[in-house]
């Protein structure tokens, strides 16, 4: 019983991750040149992905979402980044909370300046 019920969760994770696959791969938009280091906040840790000047704008904008599939983080316009969200949310990073910088949690002493 344990078995099937495992097998089932793989089967059901291994279709998501495959309706996935299919919109990162159609409409991916990472460049192999691209040189710049975008870093985020993703399951507890950070993560980067390369990004060129214009995504990097475009990004830091909110036009531009992330996707994570198999290990590799995917630059997607927001329209199939939310097709994925609508299939699976844990699988696009949310930049609104990792980029909020609660300078709250960090104040900056009175003494320092520059």
């Amino acid at each position: 019983l344990v078995r099937r019920t495992k097998q089932e969760e793989d089967r059901k994770r291994r279709l998501l991750n495959n309706q996935i696959r299919d919109i990162v791969k159609a409409n991916r938009l990472n460049h192999p040149d691209a040189e710049i280091a975008r870093n985020f906040m993703f399951r507890g840790r950070i993560r980067k992905i390369n990004v060129n000047p214009d995504q990097l704008k475009a990004l830091n904008a909110g036009e531009l979402g992330i996707v994570y599939l198999s290990g590799g983080y995917h630059l997607l316009t927001l329209e199939f980044a939310d097709q994925v969200r609508a299939i699976s949310a844990e699988h696009v990073v949310d930049l609104d909370t990792c980029d909020s910088g609660d300078d709250e949690e960090f104040p900056v002493p009175d003494d320092l300046s520059w």
